[in-house]
């Protein structure tokens, strides 16, 4: 069973990172989330894509990585 875990980034890096931990980790990537400053949508690379300052309110910190 994969670690489910949210990446901080929606850019170049992020999408690189989503794809090396899809393929080669033991890790799921559930979301992705950016200051709100920075929030433009809702999803990133096919994942939901969420302010950082709200995050833990759909997805809480216990329960991901």
């Amino acid at each position: 069973m994969k670690t489910p875990i949210i990446v901080f980034g929606a850019g170049e890096a992020a999408q690189v990172a989503h794809f090396y931990l899809r393929h080669d980790s033991d890790f799921e990537v559930k979301a992705f989330t950016v200051d709100s400053q920075f929030l433009q949508g809702d999803q990133f690379d096919g994942l939901p894509l969420l302010a950082f300052e709200d995050i833990d309110k759909t997805f809480p910190a216990t329960q991901y990585g």
